[in-house]
């Protein structure tokens, strides 16, 4: 089963500023994306943050791919 949405993604650095806060608004729920344990993710959120332009992220979910 699968499901899609569009949602507000809201995305920060934290506080030591080795990780992200990354915020899903329609799930309620709040990722933590840390430059250790996820460095493919963290340098994709550090270089979308860093351009100027706006845009969009279109999240694709693969069930059987874990985290990089």
């Amino acid at each position: 089963m699968d499901k899609s949405t569009m949602s507000l993604v809201k995305v920060w650095k934290g506080q030591k500023g080795e990780y992200f806060n990354v915020n899903i608004n329609e799930l309620g729920i709040m990722l933590a994306v840390h430059k250790s344990k996820q460095p493919k993710s963290y340098a994709k959120i550090e270089d979308w943050i860093s351009r100027d332009e706006e845009s969009f992220i279109t999240p694709l979910f693969d069930k059987d791919k874990e985290d990089e």
